[in-house]
């Protein structure tokens, strides 16, 4: 898995909101990966976000939510459903998290992770752990960015 001071892999996806690519977004940008959209954590997960995302903005920090399970249509719904204002990706394949080094985390399946990435200047700045805790991917991604040196 990424460290904080890796590099950050570069990407552009197709989300909910149209393409996305990191090295384009403004900085910081928070990455947080999740296995299912609907489940109890999951959606507590998308909902705090969503719940927080005006202190993200606050900050200038763009938020994104990579399912590892969900295709894109059944995210555009959960989006609806949930009134989510944010993008979120279709990593079904699992090339992205691949890529952030999240194969086989914590000792699960693929397809089983919840981790999130704080992004800035192309580096990772902060990262969050934690497959059952998902109001501390929020709390933690705003401490970060609060706390960045500008």
């Amino acid at each position: 898995m990424l460290s904080k001071g890796d590099d950050a892999p570069d990407f552009t996806v197709e989300t909910t909101q149209g393409e996305f690519t990191l090295s384009e977004a403004g900085d910081p940008v928070v990455i947080f990966f999740f296995p299912k959209a609907g489940s109890r954590v999951c959606t507590q997960e998308a909902c705090s976000f969503r719940d927080s995302l005006d202190e993200f903005n606050g900050h200038d920090a763009t938020v994104v939510g990579v399912s590892t399970n969900d295709s894109l249509d059944r995210l555009r719904d959960f989006a609806d459903e949930h009134d989510l204002d944010y993008p979120l990706v279709s990593d079904a394949s699992g090339e992205l998290s691949d890529r952030y080094g999240l194969s086989g985390f914590l000792g699960l399946s693929q397809k089983a992770k919840r981790a999130t990435f704080v992004v800035e200047d192309g580096k990772v700045v902060e990262v969050v752990k934690g497959l059952f805790s998902s109001d501390k991917h929020v709390e933690r991604s705003l401490d970060a960015i609060e706390n960045r040196i500008t």
